[in-house]
C-alpha cells in the first residue's frame, strides 16, 4: 500500500498500492467495497471528496482518475488541469503523482518540492523546515495540513493562526 485516506464521516478508507489499484474499504464491516483497477502505473496518493461523494487516486506517468461513488462515473484530468466536484471542492491535478483538493472557501496547496504552504485564494503563506522537504503523505483540511516526514515528524499547521 502507497496511500490512504479516511472519508470524512470515518466509516471507509480508500487505498492505492503499487498495483495499480484503488481499493475502497468499509470500516464497520471490514469488507473491501470496490477495486479500481483503471491506473497505468502504481498509485501514489488517494484523498475523498470533502462531502465523501467522490474518490480522486493519482499515479506517476498517468492521468489523475475522480469517482463519483454515487454514480459510478469516472473522469481523468491530465497533468495541470482542475475538475469541480459537485460539493465545490476543486481538484487540481498538480504533479505527475499527486493532486492538491482545494475547499470552495478556502484550501491550502502543499508544495512537495518547494519550501511553502499557500493559500488559494493567496491569503497567507507558511515557510517549510528543510526536515518536511522531502514530505510524504500531505494531509489537507481547509486551512490546516499535517505534513509527515521521511524521518517520521508530524507537524500541523494551520494557515489561519500565522501572522504575516
Amino acid at each position: 500500500m502507497t496511500a490512504v485516506a479516511f472519508s470524512p464521516d470515518g466509516r471507509h478508507v480508500v487505498s492505492g498500492s503499487e498495483d495499480k489499484t484503488v481499493r475502497l474499504w468499509d470500516l464497520t464491516t471490514g469488507h473491501m467495497e470496490h477495486v479500481l483497477d483503471d491506473h497505468l502505473h502504481g498509485v501514489t496518493a488517494v484523498d475523498f471528496s470533502p462531502n465523501g461523494t467522490a474518490v480522486v487516486s493519482c499515479s506517476m506517468n498517468d492521468s489523475l482518475r475522480i469517482r463519483d461513488l454515487t454514480t459510478g462515473e469516472v473522469n481523468t484530468l491530465p497533468l495541470y488541469e482542475s475538475f469541480q466536484l459537485r460539493d465545490g471542492t476543486k481538484v487540481c491535478h498538480t504533479i505527475e503523482g499527486d493532486f492538491q483538493l482545494l475547499a470552495p472557501e478556502v484550501g491550502i496547496s502543499v508544495y512537495r518540492d518547494g519550501d511553502w504552504i499557500l493559500t488559494d485564494p493567496p491569503a497567507g503563506a507558511c515557510w517549510i523546515p528543510p526536515e518536511f522537504h522531502d514530505v510524504i503523505l500531505p494531509a489537507r483540511s481547509g486551512s490546516k495540513a499535517c505534513l509527515i516526514s521521511r524521518s517520521g515528524l508530524v507537524v500541523v499547521v494551520d494557515l489561519t493562526t500565522v501572522d504575516p
